[in-house]
């Protein structure tokens, strides 16, 4: 999300949760951002992303934030990455970057119209 004309990156935060009828305990993911009131730190919820099953690998969930994180950038300043994500983290990042723009729940504005998703 942008404060003000600073990029403020989000993050993938985890969470544990057990499931009733089985016992098992599964971690789920979310997409958050963090900002500061005062002295105190709070995060906001932006995106469930789920178990994130076909991401197995810490590097893949990683370089699926960063993709994430530079999408927004992108659609903010038009400049583009050089960062190249596989496969299946690219499709992941596009997927729920448009969920991102759809349920409207960052700033976001496209520098070539000047229109806010």
């Amino acid at each position: 999300m942008f404060r003000g004309k600073t990029f403020v990156p989000v993050f993938i935060k985890s969470t544990k949760k057990r499931i009733k009828t089985t016992g098992a305990i599964v971690v789920q993911y979310r997409l958050c951002e963090s900002y500061r009131i005062g002295d105190r730190i709070k995060h906001t919820h932006i995106l469930h992303l789920g178990t994130l099953e076909t991401l197995p690998d810490v590097e893949q969930k990683r370089s699926l934030l960063v993709r994430i994180n530079d999408l927004v950038k992108e659609s903010r300043t038009g400049i583009r990455s050089m960062f190249v994500a596989e496969e299946a983290v690219e499709q992941l990042a596009q997927q729920f970057f448009a969920e991102i723009c759809n349920k409207k729940r960052m700033d976001l504005q496209s520098s070539s119209t000047g229109k806010a998703f």
